[in-house]
């Protein structure tokens, strides 16, 4: 009788789990009516910097024998180029390769928000570019899209499993296999330190029909100049309103910047449900990509 029981209510808790006190605590910022708040969305700033001119003839030195490489650097340097120096989210092997930037990877950069990623997690990207800048230290912030968390992946899982083999030659991979295990293999001028921790917090893949990125013609939302606190955002813009609205960023729900003015740490990521949440309305974060879909439907 008594394994009867704890069996019954083994299925009561995980078909209702609200109505077990103990429990409930647990669950209750999982489930609200239909809602999954367990969904955590972040903002996250990558960067196209400056490359020194050594960095820059170092990597085209590797990219003698790698045409992918060359390609990217060429690509790199075109003006409005939205690709990180890395290539993580990897937007620009995903469109050369696959043709379709919604199936881009996500896994060297922010190590401590990948490990956290789950399915149905959101992504909110924006570039920080210093292409054709002329002061140094100033930055142009631009919205590139939103991205829906598919799953998280080893890059031992690349290697091994065919549906996955597109993403072998990435240069986010940094990796290569030897038939046994991964190794560390970088394109660019240096190693990553903590190539571990790295590799352990997940190599992340997105959800087509929820994800969405402009790199032709991404808004442009904000800038940054040295002695600034903060970035300026784009106000007399609309469109860059309702994308301020769309994410909380109206100083008092989400109170933080893109830019936090500490030039060692510039583009800490931004958690928004953690906002939410302090201010009681986490209920609201299912609301998110619904409206970065409007958004994108009245633009340009």
């Amino acid at each position: 009788p008594l394994l009867i029981y704890l069996q019954i209510t083994s299925l009561s808790i995980l078909i209702s789990p609200w109505k077990h006190p103990f429990l409930f605590r647990i669950f209750k910022y999982k489930i609200i009516g239909p809602t999954l708040i367990m969904m955590k969305a972040f903002i996250c700033v990558y960067r196209h910097p400056l490359i020194s001119p050594k960095d820059w003839q170092i990597v085209q030195g590797k990219a003698l024998h790698n045409p992918d490489l060359r390609a990217f650097l060429e690509a790199y340097a075109q003006p409005g180029s939205m690709y990180d120096w890395g290539d993580d989210p990897s937007f620009f092997q995903t469109l050369r390769r696959l043709g379709d930037p919604r199936k881009a990877s996500w896994g060297v950069c922010r190590p401590n928000v990948r490990r956290q990623l789950q399915p149905t997690d959101v992504i909110v990207y924006v570039c920080a570019s210093a292409s054709g800048e002329p002061v140094r230290g100033a930055w142009n912030y631009y919205y590139i899209g939103y991205a829906t968390v598919e799953r998280s992946i080893r890059r031992e899982d690349v290697f091994e499993q065919d549906q996955y083999a597109d993403y072998r030659p990435f240069f986010n991979m940094i990796s290569r296999w030897n038939g046994v295990e991964k190794y560390q293999y970088e394109e660019f001028e240096r190693d990553h330190d903590h190539y571990g921790t790295i590799c352990d917090a997940g190599y992340i893949l997105f959800q087509r029909e929820a994800t969405h990125f402009d790199l032709d013609s991404p808004l442009a939302i904000a800038r940054f100049e040295p002695g600034d606190t903060s970035e300026r955002w784009f106000t007399g813009d609309p469109l860059v309103v309702r994308l301020k609205s769309a994410l909380w960023l109206d100083g008092k729900t989400v109170k933080r910047q893109l830019n936090s003015g500490n030039w060692r740490r510039p583009h800490v990521h931004i958690p928004i449900h953690r906002h939410l949440k302090k201010a009681g309305r986490l209920q609201e974060l299912g609301n998110l990509v619904p409206a970065l879909a409007r958004l994108r439907s009245v633009s340009p």
